[in-house]
């Protein structure tokens, strides 16, 4: 209980030994007190957590933090405590970051990829193994996904070491609604949505630049039966349309006008204030209004958590969030989409923000009001809250306690309510245990997010031994009679680096750096720029990798497609994705709208990844994804070696999705798309020594050099 504990602690301090205290200080948020480290001590701190994974749409996203950005508001509970407390963000501190990371089999099949950090995967028999594959910093999130997964049903079982002789039971089930899917074109619901959009000051950088590559691609996706209303948050919110209205194309125009002037100018970040403004606003009739969602675009930094859940809980409007950044507060967002019935996407910046929007947009034209039953071989004590709402193909996790020994798994139970289909079951095909308890202790903590009493608390964390507000974890190392510490410690609190390109302090880029004096083309550069006064051009924070940090040959470099200025240095070979998707453009119907391409680039395998961050880049500038692929298309055809050549008719299908494009934006765009093409022949230079004559990549040879 947290006075014995902070007693016990002060003692500790008092007799020299050494005590560790770890304690809640926010949602999800924690500080690790050490007590008299004396010089020249070393401690290792090792720290076991457990975390639920879903598959969406077939992929697993998990993600590491790695450093804390700063939050807006009072911290709750904490207006008479300490000040090392809250967590201190420091632009100038520097914490190497190391990882390894097993994957086991199932999940190690698939496509594994880092949207945030450049990795080395080593497979083995037991499954994946991933490691850095440059230096790297605590200064962004580590985040790892994993692609083109099966669905996956499983059940595990444990003792209750809280309740002995009760046992906990964990269904993870993937719903198919067979009556949805032998439907040739599912029916998709109009989509009645408020945008609320964050325009605090942390958001400028990186995180405005997403907002708005976010809301481009949302236009593209709205149709004319949706409704759609606009709004800015910041210090204080504003309506810019303020009224639920239809998607016609001046609406949409209207809204684009709107994203392009937005900025993050609007002071701190009031998210419980905001919320209760996009409620309020009203529809052309009432229950349109009653089914609304609301699109949040945030990073999520702020302190009052769990007065905003709680709002968002009593409005009955569904959140689909968008968390946005390096090191966005995931565990807000999450949990405002989870009880309200909606989605979260968290999305890095160097992540594709156009998927993210248009699965967050599937996800609410095609939800299913469905009826779940769990059914278990032994009575239930209790079980977790039952979605009424569910996507087809996602993941549903739900919690059992129950009173004797199971033998086999549970089963899912599922009527989807929208149609007459029969009742699906789905069941997993075996039991497995886990003995050490951890899985009885995450059921527990699910549990106390519905308790308010707090005696309950006390008692349910103790029992568990879970580290809430009212729980601290506490340990001691006694030190021998003539090691004890003799001094009153000081205090030393250790900073967070700051979270790359937060708050205008910088942009997240990898990039090649070239140097006569070096010979090695693995030098590669990470750093953040801008400008914290417009007066100054000094770089905010700037970091390089050395070669010693990497071991990737020039043939794995170049070969890997990680890059535009990769795919044209290879342009002429056979497997090369912008040769496919060239091809494929010859053999369209000349009225191939920008719906039909993006079917193609899927049916071609087109590694958009490796341009995701320049396509965001071009959509900002000319204001829509549509022209920003219809202007590199008709670059690449002109300007690089690309072959095939783009026939007539293609070409008649590219400059449609770019008309609308002036000849200025044009031209700012090209000279984006040209600073690709220079990396691509300086790279080329620098592989040309550690290649034989004939892998020398052909326009190098054609250039003469």
């Amino acid at each position: 209980e947290k006075n014995e504990a902070e007693v016990r602690y002060e003692a500790a301090i008092d007799s020299g030994d050494m005590p560790v205290m770890v304690t809640k200080s926010g949602k999800d948020l924690y500080t690790a007190h050490l007590g008299n480290l004396r010089p020249g001590d070393e401690a290792v701190i090792e720290i076991d957590y457990g975390q639920l994974l879903r598959i969406e749409r077939g992929q697993l996203r998990i993600s590491l933090p790695t450093t804390i950005a700063p939050r807006f508001g009072d911290a709750p509970g904490l207006a008479n405590r300490a000040a090392h407390l809250l967590n201190a963000v420091n632009p100038l501190a520097e914490y190497r970051f190391f990882l390894a990371l097993d994957i086991k089999a199932p999940v190690s099949t698939g496509r594994i990829a880092s949207p945030s950090h450049a990795i080395e995967q080593v497979q083995h028999e037991r499954g994946t193994t991933i490691k850095l594959a440059r230096k790297a910093m605590l200064d962004r999130d580590f985040v790892v996904t994993v692609g083109g997964l099966d669905e996956m049903a499983f059940a595990v079982a444990s003792p209750d070491p809280g309740e002995p002789g009760k046992y906990t039971l964990l269904g993870s089930f993937v719903a198919r609604l067979p009556s949805v899917a032998a439907v040739t074109e599912p029916v998709a619901s109009p989509v009645r949505m408020k945008v609320l959009m964050d325009c605090s000051g942390s958001m400028q950088g990186d995180s405005m630049a997403q907002a708005k590559v976010a809301l481009y691609s949302l236009c593209d996706h709205l149709e004319l039966d949706d409704l759609v209303a606009f709004s800015r948050f910041g210090s204080r919110t504003v309506n810019i349309i303020s009224q639920l209205l239809p998607c016609t194309r001046g609406q949409i125009a209207q809204l684009r006008d709107a994203v392009k002037q937005t900025n993050a100018d609007m002071g701190g970040t009031e998210l419980d204030s905001a919320l209760q403004t996009v409620i309020k606003i009203k529809a052309p009739q009432e229950r349109e209004a009653e089914a609304c969602s609301i699109l949040l675009i945030t990073d999520g930094e702020v302190w009052n958590i769990e007065q905003i859940v709680a709002m968002v809980r009593r409005s009955g409007h569904r959140i689909y969030a968008i968390g946005v950044g390096s090191s966005p507060a995931e565990s807000l967002l999450r949990e405002l989409a989870e009880v309200s019935g909606g989605a979260c996407e968290m999305v890095s910046p160097k992540q594709s923000m156009h998927a993210a929007v248009l699965r967050l947009v599937e996800r609410i034209r095609y939800i299913r009001h469905v009826q779940l039953s769990i059914h278990a071989d032994t009575p239930t004590i209790w079980e977790s809250c039952k979605p009424s709402h569910i996507v087809d193909t996602e993941t549903v996790h739900q919690w059992l306690q129950v009173d004797t020994v199971p033998q086999a798994p549970p089963a899912m139970r599922c009527i989807d309510l929208s149609t007459d289909g029969a009742p699906q079951v789905v069941t997993p095909s075996h039991l497995s245990w886990n003995e050490d308890g951890a899985l009885a202790r995450m059921c527990a903590a699910q549990r106390l997010l519905d308790v308010t009493d707090v005696a309950e608390i006390r008692r349910f964390a103790i029992m568990y031994q879970l580290v809430t507000e009212h729980t601290p974890l506490f340990l001691v190392h006694e030190r021998a009679a003539g090691e004890k510490a003799v001094d009153f410690p000081e205090l030393q609190q250790i900073d967070n680096m700051l979270a790359a390109g937060w708050g205008w302090n910088g942009t997240v880029m990898d990039m090649p750096r070239f140097s006569r004096k070096q010979a090695d083309p693995n030098i590669v550069v990470s750093y953040s720029m801008a400008n914290v006064d417009p007066s100054l051009t000094t770089r905010a924070v700037w970091r390089s990798v050395s070669s010693s940090d990497t071991d990737l040959s020039p043939r794995k470099i170049a070969r890997s497609y990680a890059s535009l200025a990769q795919l044209i240095l290879y342009a002429e070979e056979r497997d090369n994705p912008l040769t496919k998707i060239f091809m494929l453009l010859n053999k369209q119907n000349e009225n191939l709208d920008f719906v039909g391409l993006k079917l193609m680039l899927k049916k071609a395998d087109f590694p958009v990844n490796a341009i995701d961050v320049l396509l965001d880049e071009l959509t900002q500038l000319l204001g829509s994804p549509e022209m920003a692929w219809g202007v590199f298309l008709d670059w690449l055809n002109v300007e690089t070696l690309v072959e095939p050549k783009l026939t007539r008719g293609a070409m008649r299908i590219i400059r449609r999705l770019s008309a609308s494009v002036d000849n200025a934006a044009k031209m700012q765009a090209f000279s984006v798309l040209q600073r690709e093409s220079t990396d691509a022949a300086q790279l080329s230079l620098r592989l040309g020594d550690g290649f034989s004559d004939y892998e020398i990549p052909a326009f190098m040879r054609k250039s003469g050099k």
